[in-house]
């Protein structure tokens, strides 16, 4: 079992408790609470995904991004991967003119059709902070066509924001 946190609510001068006990001088004592094995591991893996990803975009934090890569590199011969930074135009004046939340939605457009374009190939994406982004795929990739897809795809929102350019 796992401890967990015990709710105390008052109501009408009463104190009702989730999980709890009273102790011999009326204090509430907390009990521990069951969880199943399935609970821990989902609450683990909830954690794991919170330390490694971007919250907005769902792409790698930087951390997770520096780490992963290292692998990747260091499995292949040198030259096979190339990385690429991306940083939004002028993005603060999509914030300032549409707000935060249109802004939002660009950084999440855009982190959508990195990572769709680029995991197909292998590539690795990450938002490493604000509107910068960095992205890791095979040499072989590079000035081909898909590419250029790529950031067409990436600047072409929904026509309400001007097209976004890296």
């Amino acid at each position: 079992f796992c401890w967990s946190r015990v709710r105390v609510v008052v109501r009408a001068d009463k104190l009702h408790a989730g999980r709890a006990n009273r102790g011999r001088h009326g204090d509430l004592v907390a009990v521990p609470l069951k969880h199943s094995r399935r609970s821990v591991r989902f609450r683990t893996a909830a954690l794991a995904n919170a330390a490694t990803l971007d919250a907005l975009t769902g792409l790698c934090n930087r951390a997770a991004f520096f780490a992963r890569a290292e692998e990747m590199i260091t499995a292949r011969a040198t030259g096979f991967y190339v990385l690429a930074c991306f940083d939004i135009n002028n993005f603060k004046v999509i914030n300032d003119q549409h707000g935060t939340y249109r802004g939002d939605d660009v950084l999440r457009h855009t982190a959508r059709v990195f990572r769709e374009g680029f995991a197909p190939v292998g590539g690795l994406c990450c938002r490493m902070m604000a509107d910068n982004f960095a992205v890791l795929y095979p040499a072989s990739f590079m000035n081909t066509e898909k590419i250029a897809e790529i950031r067409r795809k990436a600047s072409d929102l929904d026509g309400v924001v001007l097209p976004i350019t890296f």
